[in-house]
């Protein structure tokens, strides 16, 4: 019995080798690589759920206009990265992000339209640019862009989400707890 759960175990792994062995996956391989990117990346997943949950706290309009620019300057970094432009310091300034963010979010802060838009972009351009210089060589890069740009919306939206309920429910009690463990962990990628 042990022998067969062992081999059981052992093919498991050969899976995901035995679906590529067959040609026409580029794309799905893609795209669930750039779609995974921003969830398992600390970084781009604590960024972008508080790009929502800010997004969330602002006014009906920067509601929309801050995510579709955040996915807007995101596609633009990527690009950068697909045409080898280099953009000096991507780590510290995504923990600037972090640091920026986590306090936009700890204070309930609100900008008007335009700063908050191009502080948004910067942050998004940096992430984009991150993603598109991690793609893996193999990669099909409109399914990898892809990919990672749904995630990102998903992410968004629950982070939009997740502030409404928590807001409600909470009456407003998490936003500095949250701010503040997003703030910390931007300190963590400054050391």
């Amino acid at each position: 019995m042990m022998l067969r759960a062992r081999y059981l175990v052992a093919s498991l792994f050969l899976i995901p080798v035995c679906v590529s062995a067959h040609p026409g996956h580029e794309l799905t391989y893609s795209m669930l690589t750039g779609f995974r990117h921003p969830v398992v990346g600390l970084d781009h997943l604590l960024a972008t759920l508080a790009v929502g949950f800010w997004s969330a706290q602002q006014s009906d309009r920067q509601r929309w206009v801050l995510p579709i620019s955040f996915i807007l300057a995101l596609l633009v970094g990527a690009l950068w990265a697909g045409l080898d432009f280099v953009v000096p310091s991507i780590e510290p300034g995504i923990a600037l992000s972090l640091l920026i963010l986590g306090f936009l979010v700890s204070n309930t802060k609100r900008l008007s339209l335009l700063p908050a838009v191009i502080l948004i972009s910067v942050f998004a351009l940096l992430h984009g640019y991150a993603h598109g210089s991690q793609m893996p060589a193999l990669a099909d890069e409109s399914g990898y862009v892809l990919g990672f740009l749904l995630s990102t919306v998903g992410l968004l939206a629950l982070g939009a989400k997740g502030a409404k309920w928590l807001m409600l429910k909470t009456e407003r009690q998490v936003a500095p707890w949250l701010g503040a463990m997003i703030y910390m962990y931007g300190l963590t990628l400054l050391s």
